[in-house]
C-alpha cells in the first residue's frame, strides 16, 4: 500500500492504493481531522498556492504513517489517479477509469456501487439512492454511508442532495460540495 498527496483547487487530497486498486481519496484537511497541527490555515478553498510546498518530506512521511498507516510514495495507479483528478478539475474528464476497492460493509459497498452510476453534473437524493439499491426506507443509512465514503470525488457523494434538493452534509464541507457541483455544471456540455 502507498499514499500520495496532491494539491487540488479545493485543498490537499490524500490518495491511497492497495493491491493495484484505489482505496482512498480523502481531503487531508477539513471536517475529518486527527487534531494534529496540520498547517490547515495554509489551505484556502480554490486557492492557487500549492501548500504542499510548505511541507518537508519528513512531515509528509509522518502524516502518511500516522494518519493512513502507510508509506508515502508514488505508484503507477496513484499517478493515474492524480492525472485523472487534474483532468476532472480542468473540466475535461467526466468519468474516471480507475480500479476502485472501497473498504466497507456489504451494504456500504452496494450503496457505493450505485453511487458510482450517478452521472456527471446530475444529482440524486438520498431517498432515490435508497430506492436504487432496493431499500426504499434506508435513506438515513444511505446518508450515513455517504459520510463514510472512502473514495471522495471519484465516488461522487457530492452529487447526493437532500429531498428538497438542498445541499446537505459532505465530509469535506459544504463549500467543497458546492464547488464540485458548480464545476460539473459549468463543464457539463
Amino acid at each position: 500500500m502507498s499514499v500520495q498527496f496532491i494539491q487540488t483547487p479545493i485543498g490537499i487530497v490524500a490518495l491511497q492504493d492497495a493491491d493495484r486498486q484505489l482505496i482512498r481519496v480523502e481531503f487531508l484537511f477539513g471536517r475529518k481531522s486527527n487534531g494534529a497541527k496540520e498547517k490547515a490555515t495554509l489551505e484556502l478553498l480554490g486557492g492557487k498556492k500549492d501548500v504542499l510546498d510548505e511541507f518537508e518530506k519528513p512531515e509528509l512521511q509522518i502524516i502518511a504513517q500516522k494518519r493512513f498507516q502507510d508509506v508515502w510514495q508514488n505508484t503507477d495507479l496513484l499517478e493515474q489517479t492524480r492525472q485523472e483528478l487534474f483532468e476532472y478539475f480542468d473540466g475535461v474528464r467526466k468519468a474516471f477509469t480507475l480500479p476502485l476497492n472501497p473498504q466497507g460493509t456489504a451494504f456500504r459497498r452496494k450503496v457505493w456501487n450505485v453511487l458510482a452510476t450517478v452521472p456527471y453534473a446530475q444529482t440524486r437524493t438520498y431517498g432515490e439512492l435508497a430506492r436504487m439499491i432496493g431499500a426504499p426506507k434506508a435513506s438515513r443509512a444511505v446518508g450515513a454511508t455517504m459520510r463514510e465514503n472512502p473514495i471522495g470525488i471519484i465516488l461522487p457523494c457530492h452529487r447526493i442532495v437532500g429531498s428538497s434538493g438542498k445541499l446537505t452534509g459532505y465530509n469535506g464541507g459544504l463549500d467543497r460540495k458546492s464547488f464540485l457541483l458548480e464545476l460539473e455544471a459549468r463543464n457539463a456540455r
